[in-house]
């Protein structure tokens, strides 16, 4: 499901349910709709849902990146810990090139509709950069999605759907292998808290990744250098990945300013059919 205005990309989700599930989904995306509608009355407003049935066969299931959150009071310190995260994860030198990337073309641009590639060595990929690359065919199963988001409410001050969605989709990105990392802002102007991702360290949440009212902000993926484009987008384009359980948060390699968000220890059993 997506909602522009004007070709502007406001609003999306997605989820991958059991075929009798269909009908509630559609329900809960409707209502994403609504408060949008009445806010920008003066101004056309457009929701599109897409419905793909894929196979059951085709589902492959995975565990969702370890959390942690980042202990920041400003954007300054969120900036000096994103180069620390950032330093372990790229070439020597690297961590400029790449940095400089995200702030000119995530955070320097209008928002895209999916994320922008570059190498490791700070190189832009040109696929998919008049709107970007979208992730998409990756959903959780109903049990983790509500066991994760009671767990997060003892957390975070301001727990919505947003967190667990950003998380589903940044977990896609890195179980394909050849993402090394993920810088993520929120190009809500009131929501400043962004992430960076990686097979390093898990789900890394960083608050004060922008300032207060800023219209900007999207996804940079950081692509290893023998990665084969071709395979990379099938994958995040097209892929159906199901999570079902999250990787254990003793599995992090973690740092003195970082606080592990416990993992789940439920297992959950999906069923089919599924779309």
């Amino acid at each position: 499901m997506r909602i522009h205005q004007e070709g502007n990309h406001l609003s999306g989700a997605e989820d991958l349910v059991p075929l009798r599930d269909v009908e509630q989904v559609m329900a809960s995306f409707s209502k994403r709709f609504l408060p949008l509608l009445r806010e920008e009355r003066d101004r056309p407003l457009q929701q599109i849902v897409t419905i793909d049935p894929v196979s059951e066969k085709d589902i492959l299931r995975r565990p969702l990146l370890a959390v942690q959150t980042l202990n920041s009071d400003s954007t300054e310190e969120t900036g000096t810990m994103l180069s620390a995260l950032l330093d372990p994860l790229l070439p020597a030198g690297k961590v400029e090139p790449v940095l400089a990337i995200f702030q000119n073309e995530i955070m320097g641009t209008p928002p895209r509709n999916g994320a922008v590639i570059s190498t490791s060595t700070g190189t832009i990929l040109q696929h998919g950069m008049t709107g970007g690359i979208r992730t998409t065919h990756v959903g959780c199963l109903p049990a983790l999605r509500k066991a994760l988001e009671k767990e997060l409410d003892r957390f975070f001050r301001k727990p919505n759907y947003r967190f667990v969605e950003a998380l589903v989709l940044a977990s896609k990105v890195i179980s394909s292998g050849s993402v090394l990392l993920e810088i993520c802002a929120s190009d809500d102007p009131d929501y400043t808290t962004g992430y960076v991702a990686s097979p390093l360290f898990g789900y890394v949440r960083l608050p004060h990744m922008k300032k207060q009212g800023l219209r900007r902000g999207g996804r940079l993926y950081v692509i290893s250098p023998e990665t084969r484009i071709p395979d990379l987008l099938t994958f995040l384009r097209s892929t159906p990945v199901l999570f079902d359980r999250q990787s254990p948060v003793n599995h992090l390699r973690t740092h003195p300013r970082l606080t592990a968000i416990p993992s789940l220890n439920e297992t959950f059993s999906p069923e089919g059919p599924w779309l």
